[in-house]
């Protein structure tokens, strides 16, 4: 059996038909769609949806078509493998454009192939004698090649080390659990093996563009585990890991400038409050009462700038 086709990978952006749907009811085909023995029922479920939403809207994203089908992204990336592998729709190379044809028209088309396909080797059965089929079965062990070592937790622990955010921690040794993990992300993505370490890059480079994992996230939280998961992630965690793939690819190892963070009125009068009560405590003498008051002061300050969200530190 051939192995099922990976559709590419990208953030939707666009549906286009290149046949034509009335505005309102949906209307699919009994046979070629709703009735369909070849495509599962998300599949079905998934076409309504492509046919349903809107052209060119903003809010179109994978992430709506999860919720709206009730279902995670390896689901629906492989409810998008059968539609393709049966010819009702097309992806753009980067994953952003999907293009919907004609049902009637690639069901006949899928039909006749199978068809053939079927007539050919009820053929080659019928003029072929059973010698030669027997041969065929026998594999002898010259022929299998052994397939190539390759040490995954070495790669991910090199890759991670080598492209991770500066504020986030190393690794020295990877447990089985986790590298099971960091494989489990590469599949839903569709990558291979071999791309293990650009996808672990790729990632990372998501993370530096992040301000939620270099800004929000405590830094003691900032490591693998919180990033990838540990042992079988779960829906959540699969999405946040292909948003940060996604996002890392789009930068393609080009320099990330650092965004200014921006403070509220609040914030920022408490900042320069610290600031200016610290240069009183350096320049004047430690055991000075007025610099004992800058102190018990400039402490105050921190404590309230930490109930509106801003830690001292990270300043």
């Amino acid at each position: 059996m051939n192995p099922r086709h990976k559709p590419p990978i990208g953030r939707l952006a666009q549906i286009d038909l290149d046949f034509q749907l009335q505005s309102g009811w949906i209307k699919a085909p009994i046979d070629e769609i709703l009735f369909n023995s070849r495509l599962s029922g998300q599949a079905r479920l998934l076409w309504c949806w492509l046919a349903s939403t809107e052209r060119n809207s903003r809010q179109i994203s994978w992430h709506s078509c999860e919720l709206k089908m009730g279902c995670g992204t390896k689901n629906r990336r492989e409810c998008l493998a059968q539609l393709e592998e049966e010819g009702f729709i097309s992806i753009s190379a980067d994953g952003k454009t999907v293009t919907m044809h004609d049902p009637v028209t690639a069901y006949e088309s899928s039909r006749r192939l199978v068809t053939d396909e079927i007539c050919q080797e009820c053929n080659k059965l019928r003029g072929e004698p059973v010698e030669k089929i027997e041969l065929v079965k026998t594999v002898t062990k010259d022929t299998v090649k052994p397939k190539e070592i390759i040490n995954e937790k070495t790669i991910i622990i090199e890759a991670w080390n080598a492209c991770k955010p500066e504020t986030f921690s190393k690794i020295r040794v990877l447990s089985t659990k986790q590298k099971e993990c960091a494989i489990k992300h590469l599949k839903n993505l569709g990558l291979e093996k071999k791309e293990l370490a650009e996808f672990i890059c790729a990632v990372c480079r998501g993370l530096r563009a992040s301000n939620f994992w270099t800004r929000t996230v405590e830094k003691s939280s900032r490591n693998f585990n919180a990033v990838f998961g540990y042992g079988s992630p779960n829906d959540t965690k699969m999405k946040n890991v292909e948003n940060l793939y996604l996002d890392g690819e789009s930068l393609d190892d080009k320099p990330i400038e650092e965004k200014p963070v921006e403070y509220t009125n609040e914030q920022q009068a408490l900042i320069d409050s610290i600031k200016a009560l610290d240069y009183q405590i350096r320049m004047n003498d430690p055991d000075d009462d007025c610099t004992k008051r800058f102190v018990k002061l400039k402490g105050e300050d921190i404590k309230s700038l930490e109930v509106i969200g801003v830690k001292w530190e990270d300043i």
